[in-house]
């Protein structure tokens, strides 16, 4: 009975055309899942500059400060320590009362603490280090405190060239303050005989003249200030009303201007009696920093190109999410390749402040609207280029009667045009073909050693694509 039944195994596996070996051998499968083409995505935004930020600081030098508690070098010294913060700053220390015959050169040779000291300045401006800065000496010889006259003098004094035609100290489009420190009051006004105050227009001609003075062509401010750092209340002051017409004079230029930094009944108004004026500066930097000049990009570098399609990238501006064109000179971009010292920045124009912006790498430049400007940022996609692959290797020796290639779940026949081929066992073989028409090898290549199956035509397969090949290893 035993043998019978090997008979008839026997005659079953004939009528299949196996024999017990081929019966017995497992399938194996080789599966090979090709990465995508890889998308580099790089973002960057566009960069800003501070805006010139010109003071200037008038100190209390009448004869009333010997009658101060606070000391005002101290606070000079913290208002040019926290002035640092705006980058591009110039503080010019003036004494409130102008010494006996001063002269027009005399209000131009106070100190002045800056950053750029010798941007084209006049010679003879006074530049020294800001801890070297001393509040100017007392003067005993004049009984009068003309702050707002003072203060207007050398506003317009200071804005126009200066006497060795260089640059003037204050710059046109800067944001300028008047930062004025004292214990008194200003004393440009008249009085009845009991004593009061005659309302003769004084303070409203200043007022006005403050306020010409901001939009004048000398100036063209972008925000013009008046600080008034004085008596809240008695302390070493000899003044009836200490500071009363100073913090008006705050108050009104604050409220004409719109401005809306420093809540409470006193704006731009400080207490001299406190000795603090980290409030003032925390208040004036939010406001500065609205007035930042963004800049503009016609160039933008893109980093390595290596390997990716410079026909296939993608430029995104942010927040916008506007998708710019490719080779659209109008309003898009293009590829410009490899260049060296590309100054990327259009605007603004090249200064000792806002050097150019150089860079070497691969660059887009940019046109019309698609041109990056702050706060704007600028998403670019780089696509890898496309890998064509006309080989595939097993680790093993394939039974060719026992082996289907799939690709992307399609069956591939067996030979050309649009099939595959054996070639048996190859040392070295490079996958990459250059594409599906030109099957010459592509550089750079990806090289592997074993039994190589060649693809032809429409089987010729991609980045992203799945290969299954089934087989059973041939005899050995």
């Amino acid at each position: 009975m035993r043998f019978f039944h090997q008979i008839i195994f026997a005659l079953w596996m004939a009528s299949f055309g196996c024999t017990k070996e081929e019966f017995t051998r497992a399938n194996t499968k080789n599966e090979v899942k090709i990465d995508p083409v890889k998308i580099e995505e790089i973002a960057g935004c566009a960069r800003y500059s501070p805006p010139p930020l010109d003071v200037l600081l008038l100190v209390d030098n009448s004869s009333s400060v010997y009658f101060l508690s606070a000391n005002l070098s101290s606070f000079v010294s913290s208002i040019i320590s926290k002035s640092q913060q705006f980058k591009d700053y110039r503080i010019y220390v003036a004494p409130l009362i102008a010494p006996a015959n001063e002269t027009e050169a005399d209000k131009q040779r106070y100190p002045l603490i800056t950053n750029f000291c010798t941007d084209n300045l006049n010679a003879d401006v006074n530049c020294p280090a800001p801890d070297t800065v001393t509040v100017p000496p007392a003067n005993t010889n004049s009984g009068a405190e003309l702050g707002f006259k003072r203060a207007q003098n050398l506003l317009w004094v200071n804005s126009k060239q200066n006497l060795s035609n260089a640059k003037p100290i204050f710059r046109a489009g800067s944001y300028k303050m008047v930062i004025l420190l004292s214990n008194g009051n200003d004393t440009d006004l008249s009085f009845d005989g009991n004593g009061n105050t005659l309302d003769t227009g004084q303070f409203e001609g200043y007022f006005q003249s403050f306020l010409n003075y901001a939009s004048s062509s000398l100036s063209k401010a972008l925000q013009f200030r008046f600080i008034s750092i004085v008596n809240f209340s008695k302390c070493g002051s000899t003044a009836r009303y200490p500071g009363t017409r100073y913090a008006e004079m705050s108050r009104r230029l604050y409220f004409a201007q719109g401005i809306n930094d420093s809540p409470g009944n006193n704006p731009d108004s400080y207490d001299l009696c406190t000795n603090n004026v980290s409030d003032l500066f925390s208040r004036v930097a939010s406001t500065i920093d609205k007035f930042k000049t963004g800049h503009t990009y016609n160039f933008w570098p893109i980093g390595d190109m290596n390997g990716i399609d410079a026909k296939k990238l993608q430029a995104i501006k942010s927040p916008s999410g506007k998708k710019l064109i490719i080779n659209d000179t109008q309003q898009g971009f293009k590829y410009v390749g490899y260049r060296e010292n590309q100054n990327i920045r259009e605007s603004p124009v090249e200064s000792n402040f806002v050097p150019k912006e150089i860079y070497n790498d691969h660059f887009l430049e940019l046109f019309g609207n698609g041109k990056v400007t702050f706060p704007e940022c600028l998403y670019v996609k780089k696509p890898g280029l496309v890998k064509y692959y006309g080989f595939a290797v097993l680790p093993d020796q394939p039974d060719l009667e026992f082996l289907t290639i799939k690709i992307n779940g399609k069956e591939i026949p067996q030979g050309a045009p649009n099939g595959w081929v054996y070639l048996g066992y190859k040392l070295s073989t490079n996958l990459l073909v250059k594409s599906p028409n030109d099957l010459s090898p592509a550089n750079p290549g990806i090289f592997k050693t074993g039994y190589v199956i060649k693809f032809y035509g429409t089987s010729v397969y991609q980045d992203g694509s799945l290969i299954e090949i089934v087989y059973k290893k041939a005899k050995q």
